[in-house]
């Protein structure tokens, strides 16, 4: 029944094309608009999938590299949290929620490929490293990031910097997400 809803909720921005009152100009931007939330949609669906075959599942506690307790697709255990083991649903859960609050301390001016980009890195290194990063400045300055983003690419263990191939490669699937380019729109 749910699922039946969100089908025909999906149709309304459609059938409003077919409004006589609607100019031929507003229409073109209603396809637009809607053709680009679907984009949006698959581009998220793509980025949770892709945490989820980065990160691995793991549904008892473990640490991660770093040496902070973990569960999940990568949630770090917080205090006042006493996971042990979780269900599949609990993990995906998890992950949504982590991501979607790395998502909301991105900068909304940006286009929503550069903020899954972003929302990425700081799912990875956290949001006082982005904050701090020379990342963000140039971000915020609209200077190009390619040769800079590719430089995260370590963790600290006990002070030390280690070099991950593993945050390498997700320093360059952000870049291709925050430089990709919507089809057809």
């Amino acid at each position: 029944m749910k699922t039946l809803l969100i089908v025909l909720l999906s149709f309304i921005p459609w059938l409003q094309l077919f409004a006589p009152e609607i100019s031929k100009e507003e229409k073109e931007n209603k396809i637009k608009t809607f053709l680009i939330q679907l984009e949006n949609e698959s581009l998220y669906n793509q980025m949770i999938e892709h945490i989820k075959i980065s990160e691995g599942k793991m549904l008892k506690r473990y640490k991660c590299p770093a040496g902070q307790p973990t569960i999940g697709y990568g949630h770090l255990i917080l205090p006042g949290e006493y996971f042990s083991t979780i269900t599949e649903e609990q993990a995906d859960s998890l992950l949504r929620i982590d991501f979607n609050s790395r998502l909301e301390n991105v900068d909304k001016t940006l286009s929503y490929n550069k903020r899954l980009a972003i929302a990425h890195f700081i799912y990875n290194l956290g949001i006082g490293a982005y904050n701090k990063s020379k990342l963000k400045k140039a971000i915020d300055n609209k200077e190009p990031i390619d040769n800079l983003i590719v430089r995260y690419c370590h963790y600290r263990v006990n002070g030390d910097y280690i070099k991950s191939t593993h945050l390498l490669k997700s320093r360059l699937f952000e870049l291709k997400l925050f430089n990709y380019k919507y089809q057809n729109i």
